[in-house]
């Protein structure tokens, strides 16, 4: 039984925001998340950037740290490791990803009692030859708490 499930609460819900340099969208991205998960917890990590990345982020409502090793795995490892929940959403702050989708890939985690649900965007789509040929990202992921505490790293 989970720890939720014990103290008949709902589960916390983290959306993770690594940012570097993403003024331009912070702001409509935690919109957008608070408007679809309202009882999410919204995190931006800023890595370093040279804009107002982390006065947006405090503008929007969302709790906003630093992490001052530089690259993208470095601000998740951090975020991690300071973040307690539930489950994590782990999106981009440059606004690439449909927060419309959150509230049913967050259901499907815990209905299917999944580990990790994995997103994808498309951003390039090439027509060669009658194949079609994607470019997709990495993908937003949604995944739970025992999920990443199972990494020897993170325990």
């Amino acid at each position: 039984m989970r720890d939720y499930e014990r103290n008949d609460r709902p589960p916390r819900i983290a959306v993770l925001l690594p940012c570097y340099n993403e003024e331009a969208a912070v702001g409509n991205v935690i919109a957008a998340f608070r408007r679809e998960l309202p009882n999410a917890t919204i995190y931006v990590y800023d890595n370093n950037s040279t804009d107002s990345t982390m006065e947006k982020g405090r503008n929007a409502r969302a709790i906003v740290s630093p992490e001052r090793l530089q690259g993208k795995g470095h601000a998740i490892r951090r975020m991690f490791a300071d973040i307690g929940a539930d489950a994590y959403l782990l999106a981009d702050g440059d606004d690439t990803y449909e927060a419309s989708s959150a509230p049913d890939m967050v259901r499907m985690l815990f209905a299917e009692q999944l580990d990790m649900v994995t997103g994808t965007r498309v951003t390039k789509i090439l027509l060669v030859c009658g194949l079609i040929l994607d470019s997709v990202s990495r993908g937003r992921k949604e995944f739970k708490r025992m999920m990443y505490m199972s990494i020897p790293r993170f325990r």
